[in-house]
């Protein structure tokens, strides 16, 4: 991001904006030979003479970097002046708040307020905003005189973060003008946010126009929905879904080890002359540390102009379940559940891909368990629930196959629901049913669930667990019955997502009283963002997939550029065991609490991690070991990228011997032990 500045003179009216006092500490005022104090603040005095060198004499401030990197930042002092003049020409020479730093290509920044000259005996506030580059070096703030002779008189020198948002018990907010920082692309006059920005080719991926940084003390735990009308005239030399005018949000997580996420409006790309209305729905957790805003347009040029901006406090990220628990509530496991030994294997390869052979192989291995994923054939029509069922069974018949070769193994089956009848959003034709369920997938997107919006797929959803239940019952190879993979759900739905989840394991506990259910928390079955209610029900499992940190583990697969720069852009893994230990702390937290059982569903490492893999599976592995979790590595024979079997970059798999596959041998080795 291009970060220049916007310039406040006079008395500024906030409103709903927040000015976080960071002050700047007197002491640490470095006065040249020009500047003294005087009674009321600090005196700038300069003798008059031609031929002035072009520097600024005054008094310099030198904030801690860490306190404002990456933050709105304003610098503002009262001054008033007398006889300030100069026999150079142009807009710098003057009275006037300097600021200089690098940039993070070495290169020095010079910024300023507007310069004064003259006489004025009165005192008036000036200030100057910006956005303070996190890569910035050597950064200094000067009151003073540049290029000039006269008498500068400064008092109350500040330093203040800048926020915005909705003041208690608002809902919903504009945007003033002043808590902006305005890049060199762009600009507000009467009410619109203007952002130009020239063609270049390639355009460089960043975002480019105004920036606001939100306070999110009143909008921790809600949904947030940013608003406004846009009219633009944008092109690029790329496709892609992020390209074009929008509002996009920069969010920075604690418990995401501080990387940022991107969440924004629908980028728009062509032309329109009438203003058209735009929304960004952004999930606040009470652990995100910081989001920024800004409207503008990414790898694109042209000109989008923006009008109308409000913030909106909308739902709570995440709704409450209808089930109650009783106070000091333990979860209840029958001794066979409780005492079984210790479970390690994969996930398996699709139905239709998976082999009797693939089964042997994890045998050899010393897995003792698979997840065996129903996935693909159905994803065109899963909310057409006669052809689900028929999809499923025939998911089932597979399974049923492979059954003496699974029992030769001695290996348990988590039988795993990946494609949930009734389907997500992005899959099928079938729109929302109903105003609820169209709001739903709004705020969440469209991985969202059927099921949790729609009475008939939930119905389809129970009946379809019913009649595994009824299949599987009475067969000793089953270990667990996994319910419903990876749900995601921002904000209400008419179904909440555990809600969902427990009308199933109900109807699966009428029929079978003693089997495992496995039990997906929200947000992907997050690890991170943890936030499970128990059931009052016997023998619930509560599974997580902690990919984190995902910028390692997921490196490349989603990025069609990185095969082609790999290895510059490779990843290493720089985390340590305690960190992943602290990812994960929610979980660690609800096994002691509720006295829970926890099954790790997924977890991975791609083959072409620079430094192998196999120290970030071993710190992992031995933290799921440590807390007697059971656990299935994502994937076997699935896809070559997550394959334990190969090796090589991106672009050139091979089958060869590595480290991840010795550090998972080294633990199913201990399957062979009990």
């Amino acid at each position: 991001m291009n970060i220049f500045c916007k310039m406040f003179l006079g008395a500024a009216v906030l409103g709903a904006a927040v000015l976080q006092a960071g002050g700047i500490v007197p002491e640490k005022l470095v006065l040249d030979g020009n500047s003294k104090k005087s009674v009321e603040g600090y005196v700038v005095r300069m003798p008059k003479r031609k031929s002035l060198p072009n520097t600024t004499t005054g008094i310099t401030y030198k904030p801690e970097m860490k306190q404002i990197a990456g933050k709105i930042v304003v610098f503002s002092a009262d001054m008033r002046y007398n006889d300030v003049g100069s026999d150079a020409q142009g807009s710098h020479v003057g009275g006037k708040i300097l600021i200089t730093y690098k940039g993070g290509d070495g290169r020095m920044r010079f910024l300023a307020s507007p310069s004064v000259t003259g006489t004025d005996t009165e005192w008036k506030k000036h200030s100057f905003t910006l956005e303070v580059p996190a890569d910035a070096r050597d950064f200094r703030v000067v009151f003073g005189l540049q290029q000039s002779w006269g008498t500068l008189e400064v008092r109350k020198p500040d330093m203040t973060l800048l926020s915005f948002g909705p003041a208690a018990g608002e809902v919903k907010t504009a945007f003033p003008e002043n808590v902006f920082a305005l890049g060199r692309h762009s600009k507000f006059k009467d009410g619109i946010l203007t952002v130009k920005v020239p063609k270049q080719v390639p355009m460089p991926n960043e975002t480019l126009g105004a920036t606001v940084v939100l306070n999110l003390g009143n909008m921790r735990e809600k949904v947030i929905a940013v608003r406004g009308k846009v009219r633009y005239d944008v092109a690029s030399d790329v496709n892609g879904a992020h390209i074009g005018a929008k509002v996009l949000s920069f969010r920075y997580d604690l418990r995401g080890g501080g990387k940022p996420s991107w969440v924004g409006s629908e980028p728009l790309v062509g032309k329109s002359e009438e203003w058209q209305e735009f929304c960004a729905y952004i999930p606040i957790q009470d652990s995100t540390s910081e989001v920024r805003l800004t409207f503008g347009m990414q790898q694109a040029w042209g000109k989008a102009e923006f009008r109308d901006l409000s913030l909106e406090i909308v739902a709570p990220v995440d709704g409450t379940p209808g089930y109650q628990i009783q106070k000091g509530f333990k979860c209840e496991y029958s001794p066979a559940v409780l005492n079984a030994a210790p479970r390690r294997g994969f996930m398996t390869p699709v139905p239709g891909l998976i082999k009797a052979d693939d089964i042997r192989e994890m045998g050899k291995w010393n897995a003792n368990l698979i997840r065996y994923q129903m996935i693909d054939g159905i994803a065109h029509c899963p909310e057409n629930v006669p052809e689900y069922m028929k999809w499923l069974n025939n998911c089932l018949d597979k399974l049923d196959a492979l059954m003496p070769v699974i029992k030769e193994n001695n290996i348990k089956v988590i039988i795993d629901m990946h494609q949930v009848v009734g389907g997500r959003y992005n899959q099928g034709k079938r729109p929302p049913q109903n105003p609820q369920a169209e709001l739903s997938r709004k705020l969440s997107g469209s991985s969202l669930h059927r099921v949790c919006c729609e009475e008939d797929m939930l119905l389809a959803f129970v009946e379809a667990w019913r009649m595994i239940a009824r299949r599987y019952k009475d067969n000793p190879a089953i270990w667990g019955y996994d319910l419903m993979n990876e749900p995601c759900v921002i904000g209400p739905s008419p179904f909440h997502w555990a809600d969902v989840q427990y009308e199933a394991a109900k109807a699966i506990r009428e029929i079978d009283p003693e089997t495992p259910i496995l039990i997906e928390g929200n947000l992907s079955a997050s690890a991170l963002y943890f936030n499970m209610r128990p059931m009052p029900l016997k023998n619930i499992i509560y599974e997580i997939h902690p990919y984190y940190p995902g910028d390692y583990c997921f490196q490349g697969v989603y990025d069609k550029a990185y095969a082609q720069n790999y290895p510059k852009r490779a990843v290493r893994y720089t985390s340590n065991r305690e960190q992943l230990r602290e990812a994960m702390s929610r979980v660690i937290e609800f096994q002691k609490k509720y006295g829970a059982k926890i099954y790790v569903g997924e977890f991975t490492c791609v083959r072409w991690a620079p430094d192998g893999g196999g120290r970030y599976l071993d710190d992992l592995i031995s933290i799921f070991e440590e807390y007697k979790w059971d656990w299935t590595f994502h994937a076997f024979r699935e896809w070559d990228g997550f394959s334990p079997e190969h090796v090589g970059t991106p672009l050139k798999p091979e089958y060869g011997e590595n480290e991840r596959k010795a550090t998972l041998l080294k633990y199913f080795k201990r399957n062979k032990q009990k």
